[in-house]
């Protein structure tokens, strides 16, 4: 299980999973050779968005977890090419209206995890984004396979 803000990896067989995603993204990232994974649960666009404070759990950035994910891959023996991501997440939960900074969280998270993987160089080749529904996924690190529940029990396989 892949927390708010959290970053998990794993090997062939296993399956990292999020759950209670609304405009937070999940970013799951998968040498195709399928070897080694990692799934992240990001909640804000960009580090230089928010206000830090001492002990912050960077993770939950967007431009931070995505990095720290391609880092932890190529740690394991990973090479940058075989990588591929599919991405959940990023709906617009709460109406907080136009104007304000709350009310397109999820499509800047969107945006911001989009630019993160395009600066890392990992493909991005599937994604389940947007609307007005919470989502839960799990992401199987043998085939790929994001697995994505909508909180209405919609199924979908990206």
């Amino acid at each position: 299980m892949v927390g708010i803000a959290d970053l998990g990896t794993a090997g062939p067989g296993e399956v990292l999973a999020a759950i209670g995603l609304g405009s937070c993204v999940a970013v799951a990232i998968r040498d195709r050779r399928g070897r080694r994974g990692a799934l992240a649960h990001i909640m804000l666009p960009r580090q230089s968005d928010g206000r830090r404070r001492e002990g912050e759990n960077m993770r939950k950035y967007a431009d931070v977890a995505v990095g720290e994910a391609v880092r932890t891959l190529e740690g394991g023996g990973c090479r940058r090419a075989d990588l591929e991501a599919k991405i959940a997440g990023g709906a617009s939960i709460f109406d907080l209206g136009r104007g304000t900074d709350g009310g397109e969280i999820g499509a800047r998270n969107v945006e911001a995890v989009v630019r993160a993987l395009e600066a890392a160089g990992v493909r991005l080749v599937a994604s389940d984004v947007g609307g007005r529904e919470g989502r839960t996924v799990e992401y199987s690190i043998e085939t790929g396979e994001l697995a994505v529940r909508t909180v209405r029990g919609l199924r979908r396989s990206i």
